[in-house]
């Protein structure tokens, strides 16, 4: 019974499926133009609940004979439990017609519905009680609108039911809201028995869909071989067109027929007719690999120079498709190599993206041009640097390929090649002069690339490439559009290796961006640590000041990065930044880190000498903001005021503990205590990541 009860769950599934579709338009009807009113949909959505209480009435009647007796099927009638069942189903009247019109409608759906799922037991039961044997189920999934129970039974396989319900009258010739018929239903669903047992019963081999479709075109568009070698056996018309261009050519040689291909050929069909964009028969067997179908077509004189609807010819959709022999094929065939398509892409572009160098060197030797640009600048050359071909690299630059040309965003091939960290295809571009100081739309130079995406990409090679480009003459001072350079980003990205490689090739440390941030400003307050310490061991200035006057320290301490501040105030390199260093509103970091609530912050500048009555040019202290501020900000005067002092700052973490306990045990039965520093559900936040206060003037951007 598993079996039989999966089946049911499906036909439930089905209608279920409905139902959801009906209530989730009946939602949107204020959003969209509705086709229906509200009252419509409304009923349609009644329609289909009742139709599961009939299914439900009608499955539970069969499960109910079937248990009986022990052995299903037992023979015992299940019609008189459905219409026990069917005795608490109420129909409204003021819907589609009444009491009998929605109870006919129900039963219709429900019937519709098991044919999906094949129960022989349950349709024969829905046929009793007066089910119309051709009505159909609205309002299903896409593409099956309209269909009858037959057409659902056909589209299954489900031979057995096709039987039983051609006996009882159903329709062969009826369509579905797309104009399938049952033929065209059983040969997309493959299913010769049920073609043969069609056709037995004078089922039209040539009826079309609104699509435009026969039987044998549908079943050749969804692969069905034995139903397709039927129905030409059976005589079917095999000068067939679809609405959107397919045609029995074009689909043999998508599957790769070439046996059948050959007998539509010996029967007079044209090779160059075209199917959907424009594609020949041709173009469509060498966009499959069908290298058997592309023989039996170009031995037939098809057009190997045939485009398409884009440009494109057999040749360039061979090498696009990643059909290699295909390609191969074509041009031993004598294929155009110099087709260019409407976005500009040849196969000279898609074969060096593919990392193909025998077929590059064909594609050269049939004098191809090396240097040609898609719609996006892109070349042969920057194709196969970004995939890291080498091979294929050097074979374009024997032949002359520029390896300066920019693409749209002014990127090279160098570029790609640095970007990706491969140091062969670097290597080459530098031998055949590439130029390393060609800048990108974003001003990045090829030495940014390789420095900014060396941790995501292979450190080692990475270095090794930014010490060929430096020797090779890249400018280590190059900016791109923000003004960072290529260590100003490594400090950005946290690639330690590559910060330390450029400050021993002597970049400059002090190099700022367009906001006056150096590099260890960066690092400092992105919180990249071992970045930090580096620069701090190489002597990089402490105090150097962005353009609001902030240094390194207020940065860090404005972003909350805890290990920054204690690295700038507390290092094994004997330097320290001066803690009571001020911006240009004579903020010091004690005063920024009190705006953005960094409690930890405050602590540690704190211990390190930070003057919490240091007033700024609004004459205002750390301390004195704190007063003022003290409802938005509990607690920050008694933190300010115990100086840092280690005793005084653990009697002051145990009094906020030990207050939100009792604030949470105040609000819970038996008084729980409820965690607080880690910011349990009615416990203070964890210090450090109470959210920023703000200040109207603050240098929260910065």
């Amino acid at each position: 019974m598993a079996g039989v009860q999966k089946m049911q769950w499906l036909a439930l599934g089905v209608l279920l499926l409905v139902t959801l579709a009906a209530a989730t338009e009946v939602a949107t009807t204020e959003e969209a133009a509705p086709s229906k009113t509200k009252e419509e949909l409304a009923a349609a959505q009644e329609d289909q609940l009742n139709a599961l209480r009939v299914l439900y009435a009608a499955q539970h009647a069969v499960k109910h004979a079937n248990e009986s007796c022990g052995t299903a099927p037992c023979g015992l009638d299940p019609k008189p439990q459905f219409d026990e069942l069917m005795k608490n189903v109420t129909f409204p009247t003021t819907l589609l017609g009444g009491d009998g019109g929605a109870r006919q409608k129900a039963t219709d759906s429900a019937f519709v519905s098991v044919c999906a799922s094949a129960d022989k037991e349950e349709l024969q039961l829905l046929l009793l009680a007066g089910a119309d044997v051709n009505s159909k189920l609205d309002g299903q999934q896409e593409g099956a609108e309209g269909f009858t129970a037959l057409m659902w039974a056909a589209y299954g396989g489900h031979t057995n039911i096709v039987e039983l319900l051609i006996s009882k009258g159903a329709s062969l010739e009826a369509k579905s809201d797309r104009g399938y018929t049952p033929l065209i239903l059983a040969a997309t669903s493959g299913s010769v028995d049920l073609i043969d047992l069609f056709l037995a019963q004078g089922a039209d081999l040539e009826t079309k869909g609104d699509d435009g479709g026969t039987a044998l075109l549908h079943a050749a568009a969804s692969g069905q071989r034995e139903v397709v070698v039927k129905l030409m056996e059976k005589g079917a018309d095999i000068d067939v067109t679809h609405k959107e261009g397919g045609n029995l050519l074009t689909e043999f040689a998508g599957e790769g027929w070439d046996d059948l291909l050959k007998q539509l050929i010996d029967k007079g069909l044209d090779v160059e007719t075209k199917g959907k964009d424009g594609w020949t028969p041709l173009m469509v067997a060498a966009a499959g690999g069908h290298l058997k179908a592309v023989a039996v077509l170009l031995t037939a004189k098809a057009d190997i120079n045939a485009v398409g609807d884009n440009g494109e010819s057999p040749l360039i959709v061979s090498c696009a498709s990643s059909q290699k022999e295909a390609a191969k094929a074509l041009i031993k065939a004598g294929a155009d190599v110099t087709v260019v398509h409407k976005k500009g892409g040849s196969a000279l572009i898609e074969a060096s993206g593919e990392g193909w160098v025998d077929v590059v060197k064909d594609l050269i030797y049939k004098k191809c041009d090396v240097n040609v640009q898609d719609e996006n600048g892109f070349d042969a050359l920057m194709v196969a640097a970004a995939g890291g071909h080498d091979d294929v690299l050097t074979t374009l630059l024997k032949a002359k390929a520029d390896p300066n040309h920019k693409n749209k965003a002014s990127g090279t091939a160098l570029h790609e090649a640095a970007a990706i960290a491969n140091v062969k295809c670097v290597s080459q571009l530098v031998y055949w002069k590439a130029d390393p100081n060609i800048a990108n739309e974003k001003g990045h130079t090829a030495l940014m690339m390789a420095s900014a995406t060396g941790t995501s990409v292979n450190e080692k090679d990475s270095l090794v490439i930014v010490k060929q480009l430096v020797s090779k003459g890249a400018n280590k001072e190059a900016r791109d559009e923000d003004g960072r350079t290529a260590l100003f980003l490594t400090a950005m990205a946290g690639h330690v290796p590559m910060v330390e490689a450029l400050i021993a090739l002597k970049a400059d440390k002090e190099a700022t961006d367009k906001l006056n941030f150096t590099p260890l400003m960066a690092a400092a307050a992105s919180g990249q640590l071992k970045v930090l310490e580096a620069f701090v061991k190489a002597n990089a200035n402490l105090e150097a000041t962005h353009q609001k006057g902030g240094t390194a320290l207020h940065v860090s301490s404005s972003s909350g990065q805890r290990d920054s501040v204690e690295m700038l105030l507390n290092n094994t390199f004997k330097v320290k930044a001066n803690i009571l260093a001020v911006d240009e509103d004579q903020d010091t970091a004690l005063h920024l880190a009190v705006y953005r609530g960094h409690y930890d912050v405050c602590i540690q500048l704190m211990r390190h000498g930070a003057d919490i009555n240091q007033q700024n040019k609004d004459g205002k202290s750390p301390l004195s903001w704190s007063e003022e501020n003290k409802e938005k900000a509990p607690h920050l005067v008694e933190l300010l005021n115990t100086g840092g002092d280690k005793d005084k700052v653990k009697e002051f973490l145990l009094g906020i503990i030990s207050a939100a306990r009792g604030e949470g045990a105040a609000g819970v039965e038996g008084g729980a205590p409820t965690p607080a520093i880690e910011g349990g559900s009615g416990g203070a936040k964890k210090l450090g990541r109470v959210p920023g206060l703000g200040k109207p003037d603050s240098k929260a951007e910065l």
